[in-house]
């Protein structure tokens, strides 16, 4: 009797030491449901000129450079400092050729918005251009500063949430 009790014991606690073991396994090396992209992906703004006076009119390209991850989509907003710059166009690059939400211009919050993605199952990878942006000078004598907001998201495969590492930002001169 005490050795059917001494055995069922030994047994129990290999089961138990043998089942934490396997929790930790699983805990510790199976969190990871998919491949991180996180902070990959950078986006570049790129003008046709560095300065301007007041009333000249030039381009911004919104770059995204992918590092090799493949983009499904990106929801990109490009601020500005509305007492110096207007924003008169925004058209659609080739980079992520569906529009899902096409170019909008909010000039009272200074925001430009647009949502692409990717012709699926081919999302994109490489440098592309995703937006053209025309701008308005409206001041003179000073510096605009255009960036994209922390708002802006970049979805790939693979990964949940967004995974954008570097905005862009630009510096214009005003004359």
């Amino acid at each position: 009797m005490f050795k059917n009790k001494v055995i069922i014991s030994l047994l129990s606690t290999f089961f138990i030491v043998g089942l934490l073991a396997m929790v930790v396994y699983y805990v510790k090396f199976r969190q990871n449901t998919g491949p991180s992209h996180a902070g990959t992906i950078k986006v570049q703004l790129v003008s046709t000129t560095s300065t301007v006076k007041k009333n000249d009119v030039f381009n911004v390209d919104v770059y995204l450079d992918t590092q090799g991850v493949p983009v499904t989509g990106a929801d990109i907003r490009v601020r500005y400092d509305p007492a110096k710059l207007v924003a008169t166009s925004v058209t659609p690059g080739n980079f992520l050729p569906v529009v899902f939400v096409p170019g909008k211009i909010n000039v009272s919050s200074a925001l430009v918005q647009l949502v692409l993605g990717a012709n699926l199952p081919n999302p994109a990878n490489g440098t592309g251009i995703l937006a053209h942006i025309k701008f308005k000078v409206i001041s003179q004598g000073t510096r605009a500063h255009i960036y994209t907001g922390p708002d802006t998201a970049i979805s790939t495969v693979g990964s949940a949430g967004n995974v954008m590492g570097v905005p862009g930002e630009i510096f214009i001169t005003i004359q």
